[in-house]
């Protein structure tokens, strides 16, 4: 990205400063390529928004919805902002920042772009304030950290007419304050109410501008006055003259870096390197932690001075898998890192820097070659097609005692904000009959589209409409069918040659579910069944926890309850703290992203989840290796025909534990005779999944969010950075299989939104969005997603004009009858383009042709040795005449799959005209 200068001067020579280097949370690095994305700078444009799960109890409709300015934070002046949301409830929350009510920039832990969430732990209710620096992007709560008033900030004075109040932008204890100061010495002092002032003497060595710092909790001063100049300070990390290999390595391979200083400014550099620790300080979710990583510097050495820039270079090599952070030490005072954006050049300042990424996968990382070749079609099962109406009766209750609420295949999804046309006072109640069957007799559908896998939403006995709230792992919805329908399933889609992977949530299950038994439904003990009554025991009789835990016991079993022989009555954490939700008092317990439906199992009764938990756990061998001849669930269900696994909220289960189910996955074999897929669900940079122990693939928004916001009249450069810090970060065997997207079942549909729909519009008319625009769009996005590497996956009826508003509206039912034909087939012609030229837009090698404004193209080049070469070309604004220099024979003559256009390439160059808001897919 383009290079940052918040800082920019260097340490006074009349310190030694080999202080504040504090290593910080990972980027989500870069990528190959060279257009950089600039935020715009004006804080008056931009609105903050805190989002989490949180946000409801802001005033927010919704959690985690970036576009709702319940709770936007206030300015403050000198970059900060502020929220104050009174009488939270207790318990664990998760937030982050994001800016002009979008994620496309969002900032969380550290201050990282698309970092990590933030956690925040209430032992009891109370009032909180939320800070912002948007200099810095970092994040504060008042739990955690205290806001100074003005007249508590510290003010320096000493420094001639200079001086004044030092402010906290980092949000860590180290003030600063920048004055124009004239050679010479100086006697520098800071006062701050309630402590003694501290004085200090500091030589300026010539006039500049001087970044003066207080750390308090080490009542020091630092005087920064331009010995090191910054501006000649750089390193780009997607310049392979700067950095060797530039993508991710096997574990052994050295990388080579350089660094360019002004001339005569260093007099020695450290490449200082950390390998990130996966920790869970971001909450629930496992993360890089590069201040729990462990950490080594390297010497570089001097090779040469030009144009004014003395070049440094050194090296190190990762010696096992994973990830690794890398930034530079200057005279053992300053350090250059990069900044808030990752990848390319970065910045240089006292401390904070942030990392620059290298992921080093482990030798023989392999992902299964089908995948790669893939078209996948997303289904969510209960609004795609009702091919057995004989089961859609087949339970009356949703979770507790909520009825099952039918509807119309015309209707809309109920909706908790719509009024009368939710239906009734219950959440996620509302079926249509979708089932399994219903798949089975739209495969010939599917198969003409060009589809060859098909990702189906969870299939769990479960209450809800989506099911990513089990009730049991070993049976199927009734709703959907059974295991002979499953079967059938599969055995009908091995004849068309197509695979089937399947939604798995192993982070949690439902409260309404054999396992926890919030509702007393179930013959076996639940967790909460068990808990509610040694607490109802200790609470009513003064019993002591074991003598309690004795005469629940007792009593279930005079019931006649069993308890499992896998203890689910241990996999949950529940309190004994009485409290309230939707369904009634309760005690309470850990629930998932605040939504009591949810129940999270414990995350150190997972095998792998440290070095001291056992190999064998009952939720462990329940989950993954069996017990006593039985297999465990995640194995079981490629008996019925799976060929992978999309592994739900995949951050939020032990690394560990991934790397066993990894190991044992991948002993299987499909009844296609393939290697499975292993696929987690996240919305992040995934590089923490491909170090080849756990994952093969994620479903990757990152692509979504980028893409989304070209089509919608972005600048293709901030797309193809996003895009090219992919490509450096993922080891290729990955960036082949990723689940490649435009939206999804957690999102609004694509069309609407990019027909300029608003996603605060419930249940939104063709009245609402601009319907042609969206097509328009849609078009482009989809053919960049099918002539680039990875799964593309089309989320069910996007090809037939489906729309809809976020969650759930957009899980409307398909339109059978009224799809868009044109958009049907144009999807047909794209999806052919790819399954006609695998070797290219499947397996071919990429590489960005433009990426300016409004012009976004990339070549695809067999890597089969035929020469072969595809151009996918988009262009969101007014027609033009295009011109791209690509790697191409003298008349090497391609043509659009789209619309028959062709183009002759002459002296190194293909020209032709772009459309507005046109896609071609050129082949030669």
């Amino acid at each position: 990205m383009n290079r940052k200068q918040f800082l920019r001067r260097a340490i006074g020579t009349s310190l030694t400063l080999g202080l504040l280097l504090a290593p910080c949370a990972a980027p989500d690095a870069g990528e190959l390529l060279f257009w950089q994305p600039a935020f715009a700078a004006a804080a008056a444009q931009r609105d903050v928004v805190l989002v989490g799960d949180l946000q409801v109890v802001g005033g927010a409709a919704a959690k985690w919805a970036p576009s709702d300015m319940a709770t936007k934070m206030t300015p403050l002046g000198h970059d900060f902002y502020a929220l104050t949301i009174k009488d939270m409830p207790a318990g664990t929350y998760n937030y982050k920042v994001a800016i002009n009510g979008s994620w496309a920039e969002n900032y969380g832990l550290n201050g990282i772009a698309d970092g990590a969430n933030v956690s925040l732990t209430l032992e009891k209710p109370g009032t909180v304030t939320f800070y912002y620096n948007d200099k810095t992007h970092r994040i504060a709560d008042s739990q955690n950290y205290k806001m100074l008033a003005e007249n508590e900030l510290p003010v320096i004075s000493g420094i001639a007419d200079a001086g004044g109040t030092m402010h906290d932008l980092m949000l860590a204890g180290l003030y600063q304050m920048e004055a124009k100061v004239a050679a010479g010495d100086y006697t520098v002092k800071v006062a701050q109410a309630g402590q003694s002032p501290v004085t200090q003497t500091i030589h300026i060595e010539k006039p500049a501008w001087v970044t003066f710092y207080y750390d308090a909790a080490k009542k020091r001063i630092i005087a920064d006055d331009g010995s090191i100049r910054a501006d000649k300070v750089s390193h780009d990390s997607w310049n392979k003259e700067e950095r060797g290999p530039l993508g991710a390595v096997e574990e052994g391979t050295p990388v080579t870096l350089k660094l360019r200083t002004g001339a005569g400014d260093v007099s020695g550099v450290k490449i200082m390197v950390t390998k990130a620790a996966m920790t869970a300080k971001g909450g629930d979710e496992y993360n890089p932690d590069y201040e729990a990583g462990q950490t080594a510097y390297y010497p570089m050495r001097k090779i040469g001075t030009k144009d004014g820039q003395d070049i440094w270079q050194g090296s190190f090599t990762p010696q096992s898998y994973g990830i690794y952070g890398y930034k530079f030490v200057l005279n053992d005072t300053k350090e250059y890192g990069d900044d808030t954006k990752t990848g390319g050049t970065g910045e240089l300042k006292l401390t904070g820097t942030k990392y620059f990424q290298v992921t080093a996968y482990k030798k023989g990382f392999e992902t299964p070659a089908w995948a790669k070749e893939a078209v996948c079609y997303q289904i969510f099962p209960d609004r795609f097609f009702d091919g057995d109406p004989s089961i859609d009766n087949a339970r009356t209750t949703a979770r507790g005692s909520q009825p099952v609420q039918h509807r119309a295949w015309t209707d809309l999804p109920a909706n908790s904000g719509a009024g009368a046309a939710d239906g009734d006072a219950w959440d996620c109640n509302d079926f249509f009959g979708g089932d399994i069957a219903g798949i089975t007799k739209k495969l010939d559908y599917l198969k003409g589209l060009g589809i060859t896998a098909i990702y189906l939403n969870p299939v769990y006995a479960a209450s809800s409409n989506h099911r990513y709230d089990a009730r049991d792992y070993n049976a199927i919805d009734p709703l959907l069918g059974d295991f002979t329908a499953l079967q059938t399933l599969t055995a009908e889609m091995k004849k068309r040659g197509m695979h089937l992977i399947m939604d798995g949530v192993y982070n949690h299950v439902g409260d309404d579910s054999v396992y926890f038994d919030r509702y007393g439904k179930y013959p076996t003990v639940g967790a909460y069944e068990y808990w509610s009554r040694i607490y109802d025991l200790q609470n009513k009789q003064g019993l002591s926890l074991e003598a309690a835990k004795a005469e629940a016991q007792k009593q279930l079993e005079a019931e006649g309850q069993v308890f499992s022989p896998y203890h689910w009555e241990d996999w949950f954490d529940i309190r004994n703290v009485k409290g309230r939700d939707e369904m009634g008092a309760k005690y309470d317990y850990h629930c998932w992203q605040g939504f009591s439906s949810l129940a999270p199992f414990r995350d150190k009764d997972y095998p792998g989840y440290d070095a001291k938990t056992p190999a064998h756990t009952d939720l462990g061998d329940y989950l993954l290796y069996g017990r006593a001849g039985d297999k465990g669930v995640m194995i079981k269900w490629f008996d019925y025909g799976l060929s992978g696994w999309r592994l739900d909220v995949a951050k939020e289960v032990p690394p560990g534990f991934w790397a066993k189910t990894r190991a044992a996955v991948k002993a299987v074999k499909t009844q296609t005779g393939d290697t499975p897929l292993l696929l987690a669900e996240i919305w992040q940079d995934g590089s923490q999944f491909f170090l080849g122990d756990t994952m093969d693939s994620v479903m990757n928004y990152k692509l979504s969010d980028a893409i989304g916001q070209f089509v919608m009249g972005g600048k293709a450069q901030d797309a193809d950075d996003v895009l090219t810090q992919l490509r450096q970060n993922y080891p290729q065997e990955a960036l082949y299989n990723l689940m490649n997207i435009v939206d999804s079942h957690d999102t609004a549909r694509a069309i609407y939104l990019y027909g300029n729909g608003k996603d605060n519009v419930l249940q939104p008319t063709r009245r609402d969005f601009d319907y042609a625009l969206g097509k328009a769009r849609l078009k482009m996005a989809a053919a960049f997603e099918l002539g680039y590497p990875g799964m593309p996956t089309i989320y069910y009826g996007d090809e037939a004009g489906s729309f809809g508003s976020k969650d759930p509206d957009c899980r409307r039912t398909f339109p059978w009858g009224k799809e868009d034909k044109d958009l049907q087939a144009f999807y047909k012609k794209a999806i052919a383009a790819r399954n006609n030229n695998k070797n290219v837009f499947a397996l071919g090698g990429i590489a960005t042709l433009a990426a300016k404004d409004n012009i976004y193209a990339y070549q695809r080049t067999a890597v089969d040795g035929s020469g072969k070469i595809g151009v996918v070309a988009l262009n969101n604004g007014k027609a033009q005449q295009v011109t791209f220099k690509v790697a191409a024979p003298e008349g090497t003559v391609l043509k659009d799959q789209l619309s028959g256009l062709q183009a002759t390439v002459k002296k190194g160059e293909l020209s032709f005209r772009l459309g507005e808001n046109q896609a071609v897919m050129l082949v030669s």
